[in-house]
């Protein structure tokens, strides 16, 4: 299934050249195998789970786009106004769809 995803500009460059592989969210976007368009290319979910933000903080940061763990917390309270390490989120693995 085709579903709806924004990407922050930002991130166009990392998705296009496979440096950004996942997204973390406050909500599930999707379900393994369902599709969404990203800066004129599509993908397909690959792996879908629930886990605390301190995770993406100390270890899949990069996975999502971030040079530095702090990048992450900025950019996280920037888009959702503040940040606690024990809050989950939806952690949407992707890949580009040949």
């Amino acid at each position: 299934m085709m579903v709806q995803i924004k990407f922050d500009a930002r991130f166009k460059a990392p998705m296009q050249k496979g440096e950004k592989v996942a997204t973390i969210r406050t909500e599930k976007k999707g379900n393994n195998g369902d599709t969404f368009e990203a800066f004129g290319k599509t993908y397909k979910f690959t792996n879908v789970f629930e886990c605390h933000l301190k995770t993406i903080e100390a270890f899949l940061y990069p996975r999502c786009g971030f040079k530095k763990a702090d990048d992450f917390v900025k950019f996280w309270t920037e888009i959702y106004g503040k940040y606690s390490p024990d809050e989950k989120g939806f952690m949407h693995y992707f890949e580009a769809v040949k």
